[in-house]
């Protein structure tokens, strides 16, 4: 409407913009704080400790290998082999978290581990995130 037609023109109340602006503004502003404030993401699963230890030399095979990370994580999706001097596997497939220790992890050996041996992982924790790795131990004939 131009202003003489006869009509009169309607306009908002005083200060309701500012009244809608304000809280938008506040949110923006605080926003940078937010994220400032807001907790770390949790690191995935990483290998914290090992039985037998990474590069260990045994006298006698070990029955189970166990391994410790560094949070929870979920045996049904992850994988562990281990194999012989000759890239046999000698772990029987599985592993068995424990049941006092989220991050532990038992996996039963089935063969007598000889020479250099090779445990290859991939675990998933139980917050979804992937890791993996690998490590040798050897055992004296």
């Amino acid at each position: 409407m131009t202003p003489g037609s006869g009509e009169k023109s309607v306009q908002s109340p005083c200060g309701r913009r500012s009244l809608v602006r304000r809280p938008i503004a506040a949110l923006i502003c605080a926003l940078p704080l937010m994220a400032a404030l807001a907790p770390p993401a949790k690191a995935r699963a990483d290998l914290r400790s090992s039985q037998p230890a990474a590069q260990a030399v045994l006298a006698v095979s070990p029955q189970e290998v166990v391994l410790t990370f560094s949070q929870a994580v979920e045996p049904a999706y992850s994988f562990i082999a281990v194999l012989d001097g000759n890239g046999r596997r000698i772990d029987v497939g599985h592993m068995e978290r424990d049941p006092k220790k989220a991050g532990v992890v038992h996996v039963p050996l089935f063969g007598k581990a000889q020479g250099d041996c090779r445990v290859n992982w991939r675990m998933v924790g139980t917050d979804g995130r992937t890791t993996n790795g690998s490590f040798t131990f050897a055992v004296a004939p």
